[in-house]
């Protein structure tokens, strides 16, 4: 093509028919506003031919060929085609533009092998039509309208996301965008540093958060009866009571007035130890007891202690009403360090995800630790690692288990139900999710450009809005009515009772056994009482005989009975002062 000046213009204009074949040879181009408005002025000329403007347009099975974009009119006119034209803000046309479609035609229906994963709720099958649907999958729309470029899905043979081997080599998405077999990544994938050294990523479109997902602990109503008050707080109960009930028998006991009451202590009473302690914990469980304080001293005492009972009564009995009517979840930990800190729960998370590249690839302590759990779990059981989500929340329902992975996800696990928790301190990472392309890719900025704008229009908002399912509150968060108590929930009540039983039953056979050995060593007393009785008659009545025995007329035989009578005398004395001490 020539550049032409308005002179040249001129001499065309006013050539003969004789010269039509050099015509022909031209086709008129002008950049000017001074070229515009010739032109014009020359548009109704009828002596010249219109002639076809050409352009290089991808077609079909990914070639490019010449397709007309208008007409030019020998004398400076121009036909646009329709679906060619492209005006600006004013109505008219830009030339620079319409000549050289491809400045706004973007890719001209290009054929771009887009490779993609299904990762609800981003991306999923549409149960009906069977193709693929979600927010991810309208951004690819929009995208390739914006753009005007077609695509072809597939999905990564291996299945997989994508993590880096010992080789430096990826599998999964990424992977294919490492040896060049397809032109884009839609998947929601996860922007990451080492991912960033083999693919490029565009401007993310999304923000997301990370969560730790567990089972809820059954807590059962026998728990419960150790909330409403700390345990500190229990164990200064027990001192109070041991300590009013010693100063109680103390008052008591040693009350002058009633001191020198005869026969006082075989009446039951409070100046007993056992009846003060049984009235002192009575009064906390606002009953009493059967037996009154007799001093001015015991009646104070009592008075500021009934003060006290009533009102930790009152405190306790109005936190566990609000505690079985309000449900309080406590979860065995609060965090990823909780997590690797117990010996209960074991973990997992998705398999060839960009959480096992974090956690592999991370220098925190608290991550290492979690990878070594996952690598130690795994040896027993691979299924930490599945890389299907559905897999890692059937064990998290099956008790035990704490699964790592993103919070849109979790909540959509959680659903109506109210069987599973999410660690609502747990984000420990951070995600941003955003397609990619090839490294090094040139459309990388055409892509960002495009999401930028996108964002800022609020489609984002409204494709979530449109494709993501509502999230369902858990249903004992929305109930207000009064629930049903059974048996089962009220079990440890029921447990009090037959410990009580079982503790009187004790209690009755301890005084049925304490009542015969009294009896028996009673008896026994009586026996030897008895014993000691009739030896001390025999002993007086050897003694008499004794004195009876005239000492003036001593024969050998006197002497060997009084012998024998003092031996035995000193005998039974001794005995008798042996069983006195």
């Amino acid at each position: 093509m020539k550049e032409l000046t308005s002179s040249d213009i001129d001499d065309l204009l006013d050539a003969e028919s004789t010269n039509s074949q050099r015509i022909l040879k031209f086709i008129v181009y002008c950049h000017s506003q001074l070229c515009e408005k010739f032109l014009s002025q020359h548009s109704l000329n009828p002596k010249y031919e219109w002639l076809p403007i050409q352009t290089l347009l991808w077609k079909e099975a990914r070639r490019r060929q010449l397709s007309n974009v208008g007409y030019v009119y020998l004398n400076g006119s121009i036909i646009l085609l329709k679906d060619t034209t492209i005006w600006d803000v004013n109505g008219s046309d830009h030339l620079e533009k319409f000549v050289f479609p491809n400045v706004k035609f973007g890719f001209n229906q290009r054929k771009f092998l887009v490779s993609i994963l299904p990762w609800k709720p981003y991306v999923e099958i549409d149960d009906e039509t069977k193709e693929y649907k979600g927010m991810t999958i309208e951004l690819l729309n929009e995208l390739s309208r914006r753009l005007n470029y077609s695509y072809e899905l597939k999905s990564p043979p291996d299945g997989k996301w994508g993590v880096v081997s010992a080789n430096n080599l990826w599998n999964g998405l990424i992977g294919q965008l490492q040896r060049r077999e397809v032109d884009l990544v839609a998947a929601p994938l996860v922007i990451d540093v080492l991912r960033e050294t083999v693919v490029d990523f565009t401007q993310p479109y999304f923000h997301e958060k990370s969560g730790i997902i567990i089972k809820k602990p059954v807590t059962s109503y026998s728990k419960k009866v150790h909330v409403p008050v700390n345990s500190i707080v229990f164990l200064c109960i027990g001192l109070s009571l041991i300590v009013i009930t010693f100063c109680l028998f103390l008052f008591e006991h040693f009350n002058p007035h009633n001191k020198n009451v005869a026969g006082r202590m075989k009446i039951r009473g409070l100046h007993h130890l056992s009846d003060a302690f049984w009235y002192v914990v009575g009064a906390i469980l606002c009953h009493g007891g059967q037996h009154v304080a007799a001093s001015s001293a015991g009646k104070t005492l009592l008075s500021c202690w009934w003060l006290f009972c009533t009102l930790m009564a009152a405190t306790y009995s109005g936190n566990f009403v609000a505690i079985l009517t309000v449900t309080k979840e406590t979860l065995p930990f609060e965090d990823a360090e909780g997590l690797v800190a117990q010996n209960t729960y074991k973990w997992g998370t998705a398999g060839s995800t960009i959480f096992e590249t974090i956690l592999k690839s991370s220098e925190l302590p608290e991550r290492q630790k979690l990878w070594n759990g996952i690598l130690e779990f795994n040896k027993s059981d691979p299924s930490v690692l599945s890389s299907d989500p559905a897999e890692q929340i059937r064990k998290v329902r099956g008790g035990y288990y704490a699964y790592i992975g993103e919070r849109v996800y979790l909540d959509m696990a959680i659903g109506k139900s109210c069987d599973m928790s999410v660690i609502s301190s747990s984000d420990f990472h951070p995600l941003l999710i955003a397609p990619a392309l090839p490294n090094n890719s040139p459309f990388l900025n055409v892509f960002s450009d495009e999401i930028v704008t996108i964002i800022e229009t609020g489609l984002i908002l409204m494709w979530q809005q449109k494709t993501w399912p509502k999230r369902a509150n858990c249903q004992e968060e929305s109930v207000t009515d009064a629930k049903t108590i059974n048996v089962l929930d009220f079990h440890f009540a029921f447990c009090l009772c037959g410990l009580g039983v079982i503790f009187a039953v004790l209690m009755l056979i301890y005084e049925n056994i304490k009542r015969k050995w009294m009896i028996t060593q009673h008896r026994r007393q009586n026996e030897q009482e008895r014993k000691m009785s009739l030896k001390d008659i025999e002993i007086s009545s050897i003694d008499e005989f004794y004195r009876n025995i005239n000492p003036v007329n001593e024969t050998p035989l006197k002497n060997a009975i009084r012998r024998q009578i003092t031996d035995t005398s000193n005998s039974l004395e001794n005995k008798r002062k042996n069983y006195s001490n």
